[in-house]
């Protein structure tokens, strides 16, 4: 229906209007086993960001992820997939706090 409505030229209370279909964006999809972590602070090295993913995440590196840790960013790899709603949930638990005075950002 609303590409119907969408198409031509409509008149409301005397004035001519277009009207475009815009569909809805696309809800963003997690990669189910894999994030990427942004922004990581300068100075923060790689035994303690996996200590902090550790303690906000109650998850054990070799366990339950491993890290590939690079110059202000790391992918953490899950060993198991996680459903979108849990990816939110880690990424809500890693953004809700500073690593070393900088909050990260997660894909």
């Amino acid at each position: 229906a609303a590409a119907v409505v969408a198409q031509g030229k409509h008149v409301v209370m005397k004035k001519k209007i277009n009207i475009r279909f815009v569909p809805a964006p696309v809800p963003k999809e997690y990669e189910k086993d894999k994030l990427l972590v942004k922004d990581i602070a300068d100075g923060v090295d790689e035994d303690y960001f996996v200590m902090f993913v550790e303690n906000r995440l109650g998850i054990d590196e070799g366990e339950d992820f491993t890290v590939d840790f690079r110059n202000k960013c790391a992918v953490l790899l899950f060993t198991k997939p996680y459903s979108d709603e849990e990816i939110q949930a880690m990424i809500k638990k890693l953004t809700s706090k500073k690593c070393k005075g900088h909050i990260l950002s997660l894909e």
